[in-house]
C-alpha cells in the first residue's frame, strides 16, 4: 500500500465552531506539566477525537484497544481507546486536590500507566478513499464493526444492535 495521506484538518463538523467562530482544527498533543497526563496524540478541537492517523498507528503497533460506547445516537458513533502509554506513567504528579478553609491542597500520587482517548467514527468521513479503506479494515479487525460508505454516506454493520467492542476480541 502506498503511503497514506491523512486529513490536515477535520471537516465532518464544518469549517468553524458555531459557538466561537474558531476554525476547527487538529490540536497538537497536550502537555500538562503538573498533571497526570501528557497526550502523545492530536485531537479534534470540536469533539476531542484522537486524530485518525494517530489512532491508526497505535492500532497497527498493537498498542491501542477499542471499547464500545452506548448507541445513544442509534449507531456505534464512538469508541473508547485503551492502552496508549502515558509518558508520565509512575511519576509523582498532582492527581487531585482538597479544598478546606479556603486553602487548596494538592493530592500527589503516581501518574497512571495509560492515557484516555476516544475516537468518533464520524471522522471516517474526513478520510480519502485509501485512508478510509485502511482505517475501516483495522477498526473492523479490532471491534468487529465494519464501516463502509453507501451512496457517499457512512454506513456500518455490527454483530447486533447495541454491540459493544470489547478490546481485541
Amino acid at each position: 500500500m502506498t503511503d497514506l495521506v491523512w486529513p490536515e484538518r477535520p471537516a465532518c463538523h464544518g469549517e468553524r465552531s458555531q459557538y466561537t467562530g474558531d476554525l476547527i482544527a487538529w490540536r497538537a498533543p497536550r502537555i500538562d506539566e503538573s498533571g497526570p497526563y501528557s497526550d502523545t496524540f492530536r485531537t479534534c478541537s470540536w469533539c476531542g477525537s484522537i486524530h485518525p492517523e494517530d489512532l491508526y498507528n497505535a492500532m497497527k503497533a498493537g498498542v491501542a484497544r477499542l471499547g464500545g460506547s452506548d448507541w445513544k445516537y442509534g449507531w456505534p458513533h464512538k469508541f473508547y481507546v485503551y492502552g496508549i502509554p502515558n509518558p508520565k506513567a509512575g511519576q509523582t504528579v498532582e492527581i487531585g486536590s482538597s479544598y478546606e478553609n479556603r486553602v487548596n491542597t494538592p493530592i500527589m500520587g503516581a501518574a497512571p500507566q495509560f492515557l484516555h482517548a476516544k475516537w468518533y467514527n464520524e471522522h471516517l468521513t474526513d478520510l480519502s478513499p485509501e485512508c478510509f479503506s485502511a482505517m475501516a479494515e483495522l477498526l473492523h479487525n479490532k471491534s468487529r464493526i465494519l464501516f463502509t460508505k453507501k451512496d457517499g454516506k457512512l454506513a456500518y454493520s455490527a454483530p447486533y444492535a447495541g454491540f459493544q467492542a470489547l478490546g481485541d476480541e
